[in-house]
C-alpha cells in the first residue's frame, strides 16, 4: 500500500512539472495592445528545428465563433536553415494568460517561408539565432 502511494505521489509530481509554464514577456505590439510571451521551458531544439510555445495576451476581448477571448496560445516550429515556420497548434482562451475555457482551436498549418511579422520575428531570433532573453 505504501509503495502504491509513493508511486502515485511521484507521478503527480512529475505531471505537475511537465505542465509547469515559465512565461516571459518578449515583445509588445507597436500599438501596445498585444503582449507576447514565450514559455522558455518549452524551447526544444532538435537538428536545426526548434519548437516553442508562445502566448498572445489582449487587454481587450476579441471575438471568435461568437465567443469572446483575451488570449491565444500557439505551439510553433521553426526550421532555422530554411527560415521557415509552421503552426503545430493554436488555441483561443476566454481568460488572460491562456487560462479559462478554451473556446476554439486550430491544428497544424503548412510551412511558411521567410514570412515573419512583429511577433514571429522575435521568436525566430530567440529560437534560431540564440538571442538571449532578459528577465
Amino acid at each position: 500500500m505504501v509503495k502504491h502511494i509513493c508511486v502515485l505521489v511521484a507521478l503527480v509530481a512529475l505531471s505537475g512539472t511537465a505542465l509547469a509554464e515559465n512565461w516571459v514577456e518578449i515583445s509588445t505590439s507597436a500599438d501596445k495592445k498585444i503582449k507576447q510571451y514565450l514559455d522558455i521551458d518549452s524551447i526544444d531544439r532538435n537538428l536545426g528545428s526548434v519548437e516553442v510555445h508562445r502566448l498572445l495576451d489582449y487587454p481587450q476581448a476579441r471575438e471568435i465563433n461568437g465567443k469572446r477571448y483575451t488570449s491565444q496560445r500557439s505551439h510553433l516550429e521553426f526550421d532555422c536553415a530554411a527560415r521557415s515556420m509552421r503552426q503545430i497548434r493554436l488555441d483561443w482562451y476566454a481568460a488572460t494568460m491562456g487560462k479559462g475555457e478554451m473556446l476554439a482551436g486550430e491544428p497544424d498549418s503548412d510551412w511558411q517561408i521567410d514570412s515573419f511579422d512583429e511577433f514571429t520575428l522575435p521568436l525566430w531570433k530567440i529560437a534560431c539565432e540564440g538571442l538571449k532573453l532578459s528577465r
